[in-house]
């Protein structure tokens, strides 16, 4: 268990104490207000506006992250770390209360490691995996159990690739990424660096930018191109060549067609159905087919007028 003071949060966070006589507060767990709080934990949450804070102080916390605008509204007896984004600041120390298990390198008895392939010394193979020949896994990955490599695969630096995921002949992954759990990496996929891909993805043969993430249950089909930034979440289907421009984001549900393309910033909004291009810019398309948001919220708007004249026609007809 990780225990700070809140003097060692203010200096990590460089924030500011409302009080002295708090400094040694030691805490134990951070979590939402929406978390499960125990009489043993000494928790840390975070508040940005005044309801927040009001729910703060009816729980029982014993400190939060507040922005300068709420150190007026305080309540008494409340020990708060003053942050410039309570938000920000709290994502921040996730990783130093919750760390990640760390995997002891080595390669499990059970694995099966062809000859020619090239593992590095620091890294950690789990029971079961297989890596085909030609292989390079890069210092500090993680192969967890049950995984298939095939071969003249790459795996950069630092990529975990948790159990059961299958990664097919010719794929690149680049370093700091995670596939998550029974994801399948189709043949001659490149994916760049800082991805993630939760678990049950179909990834088939295509190219991912750097920083992208995708989540549970997405399919993407080949020739597609994921430009860096962007965002595909859960169970979003892209068909063959699509073109996802950078930072653009296809929500949850969405169906883009063959060959279509969702331009950089732009949105499909969730059970979208893209089945024309949509521009670069900021701007949100929806429905089915999919149509610039405005648009379409006119068109439901029509459509129920249409069926509330309905139902008044019929009710008149029927004496």
């Amino acid at each position: 268990m990780v225990v700070k003071t809140l003097k060692e949060l203010e200096e990590l966070l460089g924030g500011r104490l409302s009080s002295p006589e708090c400094a040694d507060l030691k805490i134990n767990r951070i979590a939402g207000l929406d978390g499960v709080l125990k009489e043993s934990d000494s928790s840390l949450t975070f508040a940005e506006d005044a309801d927040s804070l009001k729910k703060v102080s009816e729980l029982s916390f014993k400190a939060v992250l507040i922005p300068e605008k709420l150190t007026d509204r305080l309540p008494d007896g409340l020990p708060a770390l003053t942050v410039g984004n309570p938000r920000i600041a709290f994502a921040a120390l996730l990783s130093l209360f919750y760390p990640r298990r760390r995997y002891k390198a080595g390669i499990h008895e059970s694995a099966v490691i062809a000859e020619d392939a090239d593992i590095d010394p620091s890294v950690y193979v789990g029971p079961c995996a297989v890596i085909e020949a030609g292989c390079t896994v890069e210092a500090g990955c993680e192969i967890h159990a049950g995984t298939y490599i095939g071969k003249n695969c790459h795996i950069g630096a630092n990529t975990r690739i948790l159990p059961n995921v299958s990664v097919f002949d010719g794929s690149s992954l680049g370093k700091d990424s995670l596939i998550g759990p029974l994801s399948v990496i189709g043949p001659q996929a490149e994916l760049g660096d800082d991805i993630e891909i939760g678990a049950r993805c179909q990834i088939d043969s295509c190219r991912i930018g750097s920083g992208s993430r995708i989540d549970n249950m997405a399919c993407i089909a080949e020739g597609s191109v994921l430009e860096p930034l962007t965002i595909i979440i859960a169970q979003a289907c892209l068909q063959k060549n699509v073109h996802i421009g950078k930072l653009a984001i296809v929500t949850g549900q969405s169906l883009v067609d063959e060959g279509k393309k969702v331009g950089s910033l732009a949105t499909a909004a969730a059970r979208a159905h893209v089945s024309e291009d949509i521009p670069d810019g900021q701007n949100v398309w929806s429905g089915s087919p999919a149509m610039p948001h405005k648009a379409y919220m006119r068109s439901v708007i029509l459509r129920q007028s249409a069926l509330k004249y309905w139902e008044k026609m019929k009710n008149n007809n029927n004496p």
